[in-house]
């Protein structure tokens, strides 16, 4: 039996929850029951429980099947170990919704003990399946600590749920700002900034038709091979996993890299030696890495040189044009890039479409200040999510000394 349990607390008891606890597993009525117009109630998928997607669907059947704001979801199909309460509605196969079968212990330190990391860990190894998960075996090995004590049990949940909150509010702030940051640009990138630092209106400047819709009378539009230097990455050798070109010190990237990245590419998942350096190509720190297969449009800007394939461009501002400023308004056309990309097997974009691609280009001055006004933002949502790290960091350490009585709060509660 996979588990790290070894010495039980004084006032503790050793509980298998398989055997302590129901597993309801949800129904899947079909695809052709799905509907995005609201009718019937929310039906709650895997990707609804782990938030990966943002496109709720609904069904309109009878069933049992449902999850209240308080019960707990576990997913045990596909990405499995997600844990999640507060949502509402019909739960899917892949969702499992578990309580205390006496309802004795808190459901709310059910919550916590489903995330500790003895019990994640059992539901990896009893998961099966390469392409898709499937853990619902692991249920009868998923044993855990309680303390058998209502008011410990409390303690430890108030504790974590303060913690919880701090994450919440934290979560909420950097939304607030991500939200701030899009009107932001929309209002820059269509009106701009005026000699006395205000966003302009139409009611009181000049403004001029292009190209690219109404702009100030005082900007220009520019091709972006004219400002930058356009090249794209390579790969030349066949096939691309020859391990021989992997392992060195050099960064690789690849478009994944991009999309993940939030601004500044500062983390990578491959290295190439210096053979594989002699068939890709070196851009150097500074960068705007741009996604040009299958996503298009992802864009990032390199902490420091880097190497990378074809599905990927390298843009180096020239002295004529602000990086931040171009790195930023190529982040606006996203849904430009997408629509004008040819589509083979997969999406793509080439260079014949990029060196003569327009943008809009304001004066140098002004480049600067829309640059500045954004990077602020920018570095106000980097600064809350290193919060978040932090509290993250605290909750992990916290239910570690917690939920194995480690750290006892004994002393806390009467």
């Amino acid at each position: 039996m996979p588990t790290t349990l070894k010495t039980i607390p004084e006032g503790w008891e050793k509980v298998n929850l398989g055997v302590a606890c129901n597993f309801e597993r949800g129904i899947e009525p079909g695809a052709d029951a799905y509907n995005s117009d609201g009718i019937g109630e929310r039906f709650l998928r895997v990707v609804d429980v782990t938030e990966s997607r943002n496109d709720p669907v609904y069904v309109d059947i009878r069933t049992a099947k449902k999850l209240k704001e308080n019960d707990i979801a576990l997913t045990l199909d596909g990405t499995i170990g997600a844990v999640r309460m507060g949502l509402t509605g019909i739960y899917s196969t892949g969702v499992r919704k578990v309580s205390f079968k006496n309802g004795v212990n808190s459901n709310r330190l059910l919550y916590y003990i489903l995330q500790s990391n003895d019990i994640q860990r059992i539901i990896d190894i009893y998961a099966s399946g390469s392409t898709i998960k499937h853990a619902s075996s692991a249920i009868p090995h998923l044993f855990t600590l309680i303390p058998s004590s209502p008011n410990e049990q409390k303690k430890i949940t108030e504790i974590l749920s303060t913690i919880d909150g701090a994450i919440e509010k934290t979560d909420a702030l950097i939304e607030k700002y991500k939200r701030m940051k899009t009107g932001v640009m929309q209002d820059l990138f269509r009106y701009g900034i005026d000699d006395k630092g205000k966003i302009r209106s139409e009611k009181t400047h000049k403004f001029k038709n292009s190209p690219l819709g109404r702009i100030p009378a005082e900007w220009d539009i520019v091709e972006l091979g004219k400002i930058a230097n356009v090249q794209r990455g390579k790969f030349q050798h066949r096939p691309r996993n020859e391990p021989r070109f992997y392992g060195g010190s050099i960064p690789f990237v690849q478009t994944g890299d991009v999309a993940n990245a939030n601004r500044n590419l500062n983390s990578f998942s491959q290295t190439l030696n210096e053979k594989g350096l002699r068939v890709s190509r070196l851009f150097p720190k500074g960068t705007i890495i741009i996604t040009i297969a299958a996503n298009i449009g992802d864009i990032a800007i390199a902490s420091f040189d880097v190497a990378f394939p074809d599905s990927l461009v390298g843009i180096r501002a020239s002295n004529l044009i602000d990086r931040d400023f171009l790195y930023y308004y190529l982040c606006t056309r996203k849904p430009d890039l997408n629509s004008i990309a040819t589509e083979s097997a997969q999406k793509n974009i080439n260079l014949g479409v990029l060196n003569p691609y327009q943008i809009i280009y304001p004066t140098k001055d002004e480049q600067k200040i829309i640059s500045e006004i954004l990077t602020r933002i920018d570095e106000n949502i980097d600064n809350e999510e290193t919060n978040r790290d932090k509290l993250m960091s605290i909750k992990a350490g916290l239910m570690e000394d917690l939920l194995t009585g480690i750290v006892r709060v004994n002393h806390l509660v009467k």
